[in-house]
């Protein structure tokens, strides 16, 4: 009976330590100042919010820029609000030029992404305000390095809300992406993309992929989980093998205290990334990624939400 009784518990306590590998398996911890152990991000954005008054001070230009120098950043996604809501002769728009110029040739930034929610601050064919549009600001400044490199339209579509629904937001999107190719060089289009919702995710996604150079996929958790976002991956490269197109993603994490806020308190943000990565290539190598994925998917980096509580943390 000892005999039977030490052979059950045996058993029980190997499958407790399978359930337990199992459920930790993708819980990996880098500790701090971490060597990277994958390729480094090809982009490394941060979003700057309250960025008109940013532009208005010498000193909160110099310092935003020398943070994000220090952290590792080569992009700057800017919310564009009110700046180009006035004529060319407006000081803003002088100092804009000045700031994108410095931020490339004085602290390595490879791309300026201008972020709005509707496609009129990007392109109209209104003359009549094409003065406040991102397409004309690139068509008025003749040197490359003052220009705008990446369109990002930010619009979260409800399925419950008639006036903002995937609907309304393919019709900010396609003027966008159209505009963007009309301008040379050529602006790349982002999108920004929370998920894919319930309802037919897979004609969304084929939509947006039409229409776009690159999504901006949402991970928003208390560490990087690239299984939360694999099935928005999914519906990314179904949707992309469809259309025999390589997709560019870019994963965006949040320095929120209720998102990755308390995990960037003692990581790096490239650590972020580093972490999703690992992850992807431990399931990679124990076959739980379709095919479909590892084909069409390229994830290209990653970007911060926001500068105003990320400089907090770092």
């Amino acid at each position: 009976m000892n005999r039977r009784i030490f052979f059950i518990a045996s058993w029980i306590s190997f499958l407790l330590l399978i359930i337990g590998t199992s459920a930790c398996r993708y819980l990996i911890h880098l500790e701090k100042d971490h060597p990277p152990v994958v390729a480094e991000a090809e982009i490394r954005s941060i979003y700057i919010d309250n960025f008109k008054n940013i532009l208005l001070n010498d000193q909160d230009e110099e310092e935003l820029l020398q943070w994000v120098k220090n952290n590792n950043f080569n992009a700057l996604s800017l919310y564009m609000s009110d700046i180009l809501d006035c004529s060319d002769t407006n000081p803003i728009k002088i100092r804009l030029s000045n700031f994108i110029k410095m931020a490339k040739m004085t602290y390595g930034i490879v791309e300026i992404i201008g972020v709005e929610s509707t496609s009129k601050w990007f392109y109209t064919e209104d003359k009549n305000l094409s003065y406040l549009t991102m397409f004309t600001y690139n068509l008025n400044h003749i040197d490359l390095n003052e220009r705008i490199d990446v369109f990002q339209l930010e619009d979260e579509w409800r399925n419950n809300n008639p006036s903002h629904n995937f609907k309304q937001f393919m019709n900010s999107l396609i003027p966008i992406f159209n505009a963007s190719k009309m301008l040379s060089p050529t602006v790349k289009t982002e999108v920004y993309v929370g998920n894919f919702g319930w309802w037919r995710p897979g004609h969304r996604a084929k939509n947006i992929l039409q229409n776009s150079d690159r999504i901006v996929l949402v991970n928003y958790r208390n560490e990087p989980s690239f299984s939360y976002a694999l099935n928005d991956l999914k519906t990314i490269a179904i949707a992309a093998q469809g259309l025999n197109k390589i997709s560019n993603v870019i994963i965006l994490f949040s320095s929120l205290e209720d998102h990755c806020g308390l995990y960037f308190q003692s990581h790096r943000f490239e650590e972020a990334y580093q972490l999703f990565k690992e992850q992807y290539e431990m399931m990679r190598m124990e076959k739980q990624i379709p095919d479909v994925v590892e084909k069409f998917v390229k994830i290209r980096g990653y970007q911060i939400f926001t500068y105003s509580s990320a400089k907090k943390l770092r």
